[in-house]
């Protein structure tokens, strides 16, 4: 039987590296199989480790809702689904990875869940180790996906930020006051870099204008405390094409924008698989966007690396900005 380990904290901790780090030493160590289990909606578990995920939990319950008008005779809900699980192992050399993904669009995800939780319950006998890299809070480990927990991992922040050794990147503050103050305060006192996602109390903001107003108090409170503008990464949040295509023409034109806050301006950020989240042709969207982000003053991203398409488009769209000198050899240079 698996030995479960289940890895919690707050948003922007460093809880998925945590858990990569863990998966990789238990690599290293192990003698038998991992079943790593990523139930963060953001899904950045699959990238760090360097594993393609084509196909998430999210994608199954779409997937199936559409599927469950043209069931077959005979074939019942839970059969689809427990066949769909299946197909959606990412099966590698030592470490296999389920991807929950992102919970956007209508409906609940409490059967699919309960599916889950018994799937890999039946899983776990496969395995020395499960590792759960978990939604952000504590709260989600009370509907978790397994039935037990060995051991369970809680990153904390303050203490990860002391042992540091070089200059840490803070992720990721909001412009609520509960989350702002002190957050900004500790990036002044460690001299960290820090990310500020343009959402406050309200949620996330719907316009250009609204993004840029709630960036506004993020740099204020970055100047007042003495944080380096160019030390503050603002992220637009990206959101999924699919269900708010309206606001990926907003998200630009606030890139746009982010950039006349200040001479150094502050880096911008963004998470970019939200923009693809549940789409068919994820990769194609991706690429796209980051171009586009680029061309209007994007210069960081939280994006998998390993896809090599995506990466050039990045590199050739800086060169088209001019940010970088052209040479012939630039793809094999970055």
């Amino acid at each position: 039987m698996a030995t479960i380990v289940s890895v919690a904290s707050k948003g922007g901790t460093g809880k998925t590296t945590v858990a990569a780090l863990m998966i990789k030493c238990l690599k290293e160590r192990a003698s038998g199989p991992i079943l790593a289990l990523d139930a963060d909606p953001d899904a950045n578990l699959a990238a760090v480790l360097g594993i393609v995920v084509e196909r998430t939990i999210g994608d199954l319950r779409e997937q199936t809702r559409e599927a469950m008008k043209n069931f077959p005779p005979g074939m019942s809900k839970e059969s689809y689904v427990e066949a769909g699980l299946h197909e959606i192992i990412v099966e590698t050399k030592q470490v296999d990875l389920i991807t929950m993904g992102r919970s956007e669009g209508p409906g609940c995800y409490c059967y699919i869940n309960s599916l889950l939780r018994k799937f890999a319950d039946d899983l776990e006998k496969s395995y020395e180790w499960v590792v759960m890299d978990n939604e952000a809070g504590l709260e989600p480990i009370s509907r978790g996906l397994a039935s037990r927990i060995d051991r369970l991992i809680v990153v904390i922040f303050a203490e990860a930020v002391k042992a540091c050794k070089k200059k840490p990147l803070l992720n990721s503050t909001t412009a609520a006051a509960d989350k702002l103050d002190p957050l900004m305060a500790m990036a002044a006192e460690h001299r960290a870099a820090i990310i500020g996602v343009v959402m406050d109390e309200t949620g996330t903001p719907k316009s250009a204008d609204q993004r840029v107003e709630i960036a506004g108090k993020i740099m204020a409170k970055a100047m007042e405390l003495g944080v380096p503008t160019e030390d503050v990464f603002l992220d637009p949040i990206a959101m999924p094409m699919k269900f708010t295509q309206d606001q990926q023409k907003e998200i630009l034109e606030a890139i746009r924008q982010f950039r006349l806050f200040s001479d150094p301006p502050p880096h911008i950020s963004i998470g970019l698989s939200n923009v693809s989240n549940s789409a068919a042709h994820k990769k194609l969207i991706n690429r796209v966007f980051l171009a586009m982000c680029i061309a209007n003053g994007l210069d960081a991203a939280i994006c998998d690396v390993m896809d090599t398409d995506l990466i050039n488009t990045a590199l050739t769209a800086e060169l088209i900005m001019n940010r970088q000198i052209y040479a012939d050899s630039y793809i094999r240079a970055g």
